[in-house]
């Protein structure tokens, strides 16, 4: 089954490139489509119509697969927020910020997030005089780094440190475009 699935898929792949230019089953180029018979024709719309069903199954196999690698992120990253050591959670805090919302820079209230690592998240950075008006971003720690990124474009403030100062609490501006600005401020929590 594997190597039939293979060949195929390379078929598939073969034909695809060498006539990518027609709207014919398997690539046939318009001037040898109509020289085939009906019958030819129909068979080449079968073995399309299963090529296609292969890809279709291999599709949906590779996101059932990133499913279920997601779940177990999502289930090791609980195992450690309901046992976590010394360092494997780190609790930030944005103050003195601007967030941007409505295509302008305004006031934002202090907000606060913690992350365990490995761990990514959504995080709202809210305007102080209109709450409902946020700006949307993410927030990572890699164990070293707290990173604070618009997530579409990917820009990032980053936050480098080192176990003895996060573990007495570690300040920095950040400027992050289109996102926030302001004072950002992460320690490891007491007791782990």
């Amino acid at each position: 089954m594997k190597g039939s699935l293979y060949r195929n898929l390379l078929i598939f792949t073969t034909l695809l490139m060498v006539g990518c230019a027609t709207t014919h089953p398997l690539g046939i180029k318009d001037g040898d489509w109509q020289q085939m018979s009906q019958q030819q024709q129909h068979e080449a719309r079968m073995q399309q119509a299963r090529l296609d069903e292969i890809e279709r199954q291999r599709r949906a196999d590779q996101a059932e697969a990133r499913r279920l690698q997601e779940l177990a992120h999502q289930a090791e990253l609980e195992r450690i927020r309901q046992n976590p050591r010394f360092g494997d959670i780190i609790q930030c805090s944005v103050s003195n910020g601007q967030t941007y919302t409505s295509s302008d820079w305004h006031p934002a209230q202090p907000m606060a997030f913690e992350l365990v690592r490995g761990e990514t998240r959504e995080v709202l950075f809210p305007r102080a005089d209109r709450p409902t008006q946020q700006s949307r971003g993410t927030a990572s720690f890699d164990g070293l780094t707290v990173k604070i990124c618009r997530p579409v474009e990917r820009d990032c403030s980053v936050m480098a440190g080192t176990e003895s100062e996060y573990r007495r609490g570690k300040t920095q501006s950040i400027r992050s475009a289109r996102l926030i600005r302001g004072e950002l401020r992460c320690q490891f929590p007491r007791g782990y």
